[in-house]
């Protein structure tokens, strides 16, 4: 006998609406966000179900970080301090997999699994279009991933030197992070994306906000060693767009600027 999934749609008390989060990318959900929800009182425990899911995920010929991508989330400590910890930002189908795999003994693990069946359901059944922000945020995605992909196959065919001036010249810009693995695979230099932003802000090139997060200086920005990439979410309670700092990313020229001051630096 066939279930129909239908019966048990959601509705707007479902709690798993409630913390669900919208950004240009599309709808997901946070990991901390669910924990409760999901009925683990115990985050160790809870990450053991995720570590499961991005298994299984892989497993399905699928990349799980495209469903279970790494976070940090932001939180006060009792005197009023700010602190990272480790999150995770999960799609639909991730938090799926997620509740697929947590304790089935659990009433709040049905629930989800429930919930989350009928989403997919009705993504499958009611294709939407996508908005422009979400189609620029998707292309966006795919290119880092074709970044990736060229840094590898350039690091297999060429040597150092001749790596690092080939992947120069196959795309824009780069990710902080991008940046940092780049230099650090053809010099072991700078190894770490945290390194990175503080050489960049030991030369004059980014500062820290009030938040302590970097923000590019304008100067190099217009001299072509920067470039800044708008950011924004919406508000979970009015749903208003909020901006964010911009991305920092590093241009072709600003990454051969930060390899030659670096190994000015350590001669």
């Amino acid at each position: 006998m066939t279930t129909d999934l239908t019966q048990y749609g959601s509705t707007p008390a479902s709690p798993f609406d409630a913390i669900r989060r919208e950004d240009v990318i599309g709808e997901h959900w946070l990991a901390r966000d669910l924990e409760r929800p999901l009925g683990y009182d115990s985050w160790r425990r809870f990450e053991e179900s995720i570590e499961r899911a991005k298994v299984a995920v892989n497993n399905a010929g699928m990349e799980a970080r495209d469903h279970i991508a790494d976070a940090v989330k932001l939180v006060k400590s009792g005197i009023g301090a700010e602190r990272k910890i480790t999150d995770y930002r999960l799609t639909r189908f991730g938090a799926y997999m997620v509740a697929m795999n947590g304790d089935p003994r659990k009433a709040e693990i049905a629930s989800a699994q429930t919930y989350f069946a009928v989403k997919t359901r009705e993504a499958e059944t009611a294709p939407r279009a996508l908005t422009e922000d979400q189609i620029v945020a998707q292309a966006l995605q795919i290119t880092s991933r074709r970044v990736e992909q060229l840094e590898t196959k350039v690091a297999e065919l060429t040597p150092k030197a001749e790596t690092f001036d080939a992947f120069l010249a196959t795309v824009g810009d780069y990710s902080v992070n991008e940046a940092a693995k780049i230099l650090a695979r053809d010099d072991n230099i700078l190894t770490g994306q945290g390194r990175l932003f503080g050489f960049m802000q030991r030369l004059g090139w980014i500062y820290r906000d009030a938040k302590g997060r970097p923000i590019p200086y304008q100067t190099q920005i217009d001299a072509g060693r920067l470039a800044a990439r708008a950011q924004f979410h919406y508000h979970p309670e009015t749903g208003e767009k909020v901006p964010d700092p911009p991305q920092i990313r590093v241009t072709a020229k600003g990454l051969a600027a930060l390899r030659t001051k670096y190994l000015a630096a350590a001669s």
